[in-house]
């Protein structure tokens, strides 16, 4: 199993498709810094000509609310969280399929079998869906905390924080930011991670890469729009991982059994599915 998934993480981290996937992520959570970082230097620059000794709106000018999982004004912002799930399946997504068409898999299973195969296979493809999302969110977590300072949030200018009392974490934030911030790092890795199985899923039903890659996208699409037009009036919670994934309250406020329904029937549906394809016989 240690050997199988050294392997399967050098071909994770050593393809194209990782490095297309992983650049794109790193322009746009700069491409947020940048912006964010601009309006605060604006804003200083702002209250300094006008010779204001004590700008009352400085906690709303914090490291909290500025970092990309934090802030909800940018359009990278936008962008980073309405490509997550894309960005979360392509570098390594695509791989069962075509180990499948080359008969790679039946080489391999005929020596190691299936259940070491499958095993590292979903903990390889977890790992670096993980670090493509985690890693630029980090990243821009850094660079904007080098240039914006770690203000603590005051509950009077939450309207500025999006960030509400029905809101999931919502005390943390207000108490404990920087935790609140780390759980939501945390949970898009998460989300990324068992997001990025469901190619793997489809695997054993469509031969093509770009179908695996996609229509678990747009699914997603679907069920956005959906919930967003239908649901959303029965629930008045957000369910929409575009959203729920931000630490700010979109259009909806994030509550936490939404959350742990959704990520369980990852969870379970894509464990479960390659859990019994590690069990059969027929691999041949």
């Amino acid at each position: 199993m240690k050997n199988l998934l050294k392997t399967e993480l050098y071909k994770a981290f050593h393809n194209l498709s990782f490095f297309v996937t992983f650049s794109t992520a790193l322009v746009i959570v700069l491409w947020s810094a940048m912006e964010c970082i601009h309006e605060y230097y604006r804003m200083e620059s702002f209250f300094k000509d006008l010779q204001y000794t004590k700008n009352l709106g400085y906690p709303t000018y914090t490291l909290y609310c500025n970092w990309i999982g934090g802030e909800f004004i940018t359009a990278a912002s936008t962008l980073f969280y309405f490509l997550l799930p894309l960005m979360a399946a392509f570098p390594y997504g695509w791989s069962l399929v075509q180990e499948q068409r080359n008969a790679y898999i039946q080489n391999v299973v005929s020596r190691a079998g299936a259940k070491r195969y499958y095993g590292a296979k979903y903990l390889a493809n977890f790992i670096v869906a993980g670090v493509t999302i985690g890693l630029p969110l980090l990243l821009n977590f850094i660079v904007v905390a080098c240039f914006i300072p770690a203000r603590l949030p005051d509950s009077i200018y939450q309207v500025y924080y999006a960030v509400f009392g029905q809101d999931m974490w919502a005390l943390l934030f207000y108490t404990n930011p920087l935790l609140y911030d780390l759980l939501y790092f945390l949970l898009a890795i998460l989300f990324a991670g068992l997001w990025a199985q469901l190619s793997f899923v489809l695997a054993a039903h469509f031969k093509r890469q770009a179908a695996v890659l996609l229509l678990p996208y747009l699914f997603l699409l679907i069920f956005h729009y959906v919930w967003y037009s239908q649901i959303t009036y029965w629930f008045k919670a957000e369910g929409s991982p575009i959203c729920f994934l931000r630490g700010v309250e979109i259009g909806q406020p994030t509550v936490w059994w939404v959350v742990l329904i959704e990520m369980g029937i990852l969870f379970f549906v894509t464990g479960g599915v390659l859990l019994k394809r590690s069990l059969r016989d027929d691999i041949f």
